[in-house]
């Protein structure tokens, strides 16, 4: 049995799709009983406008232009990542974790992960006979196939964690 308090369920939105490029504008880390540990806008060091990103997900750089950088919320974090058991993503093995590694907060690369999209391609069945291997669905697909009723708009880090959480618990009976 998993105690919820020590599983983080963590997004982020970012500037772009490259995870080497990509900048963090948004992280969203809930504990796994649904209680918020951080969910805050944050300033990119670098990357000055983000078009293409920002149609997805809506935040410009107006919002972000007089927000702290990552870095300055690094005690917060590292305690968060620190005391974590098991951390919880959506896509988080190939894009999340190795971009809040790159600032620094190594700790998530080292912590055993869950990664929904990964558990939930072989339960969805979408085969690629090219690739032998099952397709990755998007995390509203995910959501739609568990029943969950969200409460925001998708493409927000914290509306994400809270559909992420609920499927992952949905895939462990746990609601």
């Amino acid at each position: 049995m998993i105690d919820l308090e020590k599983v983080i369920c963590l997004d982020t939105e970012t500037t772009g799709r490259d995870p080497r490029s990509a900048e963090i504008l948004q992280l969203a880390i809930v504990r796994g009983d649904d209680k918020i540990l951080f969910n805050e806008y944050v300033r990119p060091e670098y990357t000055s406008s983000w078009p293409g990103a920002e149609r997805v997900h809506h935040i410009s750089p107006a919002m972000v232009a007089n927000k702290p950088i990552l870095r300055d919320y690094s005690e917060r974090l590292n305690e968060i990542f620190e005391n974590a058991e098991l951390i919880v993503s959506y896509n988080g093995l190939h894009y999340d974790l190795p971009i809040i590694a790159k600032y620094g907060f190594e700790e998530v690369l080292r912590r055993p992960h869950d990664d929904v999209m990964l558990k939930f391609a072989p339960i969805y069945g979408d085969w690629n006979d090219y690739y032998g291997s099952y397709r990755w669905k998007n995390l509203s697909v995910c959501a739609d196939y568990y029943d969950y009723e969200s409460s925001g708009q998708f493409h927000d880090a914290l509306e994400d964690v809270r559909a992420t959480l609920w499927c992952w618990k949905k895939m462990r009976g746990d609601i």
